[in-house]
């Protein structure tokens, strides 16, 4: 798998935390939230990650996964912003 298209399943997480209650000016409490935020959502992906790596899996089985975890978030994202009230963000836990 190249390494631009594993980048990009790792740049997902970083647009869903930018794009939480629409648009908006991102300012200081945005930047400190933002990496625990990231380590939130991306951890699927992180954990596919180390897995890809120990497991030593092939291209098509890592990118399978990657696309997996990044359509639960994907779908959750979109779940939360058009269709469910998320304001206490509990709705997250389901991720």
């Amino acid at each position: 798998m190249s390494k631009g298209v594993t980048i990009g399943y790792f740049v997902v997480p970083a647009v869903v935390f930018l794009t939480l209650g629409g648009p908006r000016r991102l300012g200081l409490d945005d930047l400190l939230f933002f990496l625990p935020s990231y380590l939130v959502f991306a951890a699927p992906q992180l954990v596919w990650a180390i897995l890809t790596w120990v497991l030593r899996v092939g291209g098509t089985t890592a990118h399978a996964g990657y696309l997996g975890a990044t359509v639960a978030l994907l779908s959750l994202h979109v779940w939360f912003e058009c269709c469910e009230n998320n304001s206490s963000a509990l709705g997250w836990l389901l991720y």
